[in-house]
């Protein structure tokens, strides 16, 4: 619940609050599941994207990449989740000016993101997008 309850002071814009409840959130999900447990990814992960609005993108790569290592444990290499971190891992290190980095991470995920939701559908165009503007 710390975790929904996070997610949602960070849509009404408070990320601090975000970063406080994701990281208390993360504490109790470490100790009940363990830390490469499939659920602590997914609070890294939320609580990376509270870094990345706050502006602190090493503090937001650094989790997304811990979140990447447990969801490639769970996931196969083309599920969305993968894609998905690999948009967010890219598009932090563009805002650090990291292009190359950004290219490499954002390229594997057009053809993950087409092959879940196909061609036309509009997640396929912001990965598209995304890539475009590395």
């Amino acid at each position: 619940m710390l975790t929904h309850l996070g997610n949602a002071w960070g849509d009404l814009g408070d990320y601090h609050k975000q970063k406080d409840l994701l990281t208390r959130s993360l504490a109790i999900t470490k100790k009940h599941y363990g830390k490469d447990h499939i659920v602590t990814g997914q609070t890294l992960c939320n609580l990376a994207d509270a870094w990345g609005e706050l502006g602190d993108y090493h503090k937001q790569i650094d989790l997304l990449i811990r979140s990447l290592e447990i969801t490639e444990k769970h996931y196969a290499k083309d599920d969305i989740e993968i894609s998905d971190i690999l948009t967010d891992l890219g598009n932090a290190w563009g805002d650090l000016g990291d292009y190359h980095k950004q290219k490499d991470l954002l390229i594997r995920s057009p053809e993950i993101t087409e092959k879940h939701y196909g061609k036309d559908h509009l997640e396929t165009a912001h990965v598209l997008t995304d890539l475009a503007n590395a």
